[in-house]
């Protein structure tokens, strides 16, 4: 039988359980113990209104078509809504990857045209749902807190066989007729994630009143960035996993200019190191910058942008000792840099008129002095 606990403690703990619900295990199981969870379930609607969507074979969709509109009823008509939208198919081991991935006996690889009839159907209907969520003429959408979209690994277009029907019928509940799926975005999103790869572009409201944090990924952003207002942007996360990423990002770069927190997260080669110019001009560019988080791979490629500002041998300008404004990644301010797996920071900023003011600066700084492994990179750069 189960315990008998006040309301509100049980409503700690249903939050808790929303965090941690697995296929075995939905929020819907709670409505199953006993009335009492049941009626407490229903009151503490806030866990009902964060939707992790993970879609792949059948099974994931039908069983969503059937959760979603209970989920929206129990979350209420005024909550915001927090919605992670992710394509699993591909993921191998994963319980709701494609029927073809959880056989064990298969030998060979599947077939274009089977990879391509089971990633349309997910697609298909992950806009579905996207529609649904955005409700009847955007009655919904407005209550969009944040958006994390995840389209798989795959390119959204087909070349083989019979499929390039599957780009047309991708389209066919979608608000516009120019092959840009619209993303219902309302004025309320305040966090959005864009991560897939796609061969054309997604279109966003021209303006976003209340965002203040962005996550890229795949291979940049696939939509009209430069155009879209958002005056309380400050916060955005560069995931930079392709050769593309950081030459599109640059394209899109006067809608980043308000940031002031950025984060790089360098996931493939060290594109920071081997695309320097599009570095610099993309870091110039953000005005209002004071701190930057970055993983080592990135954290490199920064400390190579400052010591090629002020050396010599690869300063583009060839200005011994003087940062060069067309060069140096942070104009006229200070920022703070720290790495997202290590202890302390340090502070890099224009008046560090030499590199080997710079390198005396990086080695005393507690990032370097609370982490061989930096410090060690640190000597690296100045041989």
């Amino acid at each position: 039988m189960p315990i008998s606990l006040p309301p509100d403690l049980l409503g700690e703990i249903f939050g808790y359980y929303a965090i941690s619900e697995d296929l075995k295990y939905p929020l819907e199981t709670l409505l199953l113990v006993s009335r009492s969870w049941h009626e407490a379930a229903r009151i503490h609607g806030g866990i009902w209104a964060s939707f992790n969507i993970e879609l792949g074979n059948y099974k994931s969709i039908d069983l969503w078509r059937t959760r979603l509109p209970r989920r929206l009823s129990l979350a209420g008509p005024t909550r915001p809504l927090d919605i992670t939208v992710r394509n699993v198919y591909s993921i191998s081991g994963h319980p709701f990857a494609s029927e073809f991935l959880s056989r064990k006996d298969y030998n060979q690889p599947e077939s274009p045209e089977q990879l391509a009839r089971g990633v349309y159907q997910v697609r298909h209907f992950m806009l579905d749902l996207l529609q649904d969520l955005n409700g009847r003429d955007g009655s919904l959408a407005w209550r969009w807190r944040s958006l994390h979209l995840y389209f798989g690994d795959h390119p959204w277009t087909y070349s083989t066989g019979n499929n390039s029907g599957v780009t047309r019928f991708s389209w066919k509940h979608l608000q516009n007729t120019t092959k840009r799926p619209l993303v219902p975005l309302g004025k309320g999103v305040e966090k959005l994630i864009l991560g897939f790869p796609f061969n054309g572009e997604w279109k966003i409201p021209n303006y976003l009143p209340r965002l203040w944090s962005i996550e890229l990924g795949g291979d940049g952003p696939r939509c009209h960035l430069q155009s879209v207002q958002a005056p309380n942007l400050s916060h955005a996360t560069l995931r930079i996993q392709s050769a593309s990423f950081l030459p599109t990002v640059l394209s899109h770069v006067a809608f980043l200019s308000t940031i002031t927190h950025l984060t790089i997260l360098e996931e493939e080669a060290a594109f920071l190191s081997t695309q320097r110019r599009i570095a610099y001009r993309l870091l110039s560019a953000m005005l209002s910058l004071v701190e930057v988080r970055t993983n080592e791979p990135g954290l490199r490629g920064i400390l190579l942008l400052v010591r090629d500002a002020r050396n010599q041998k690869t300063n583009v300008d060839m200005i011994t000792g003087e940062v060069e404004l067309s060069t140096c990644p942070f104009q006229l301010r200070r920022v703070r840099v720290s790495c997202v797996d290590c202890e302390g920071d340090v502070e890099i900023s224009s008046d560090m008129d030499s590199w080997e003011v710079a390198l005396q600066i990086l080695r005393s700084s507690s990032l370097a002095t609370q982490n061989p492994h930096i410090a060690k990179m640190i000597e690296g750069l100045a041989t």
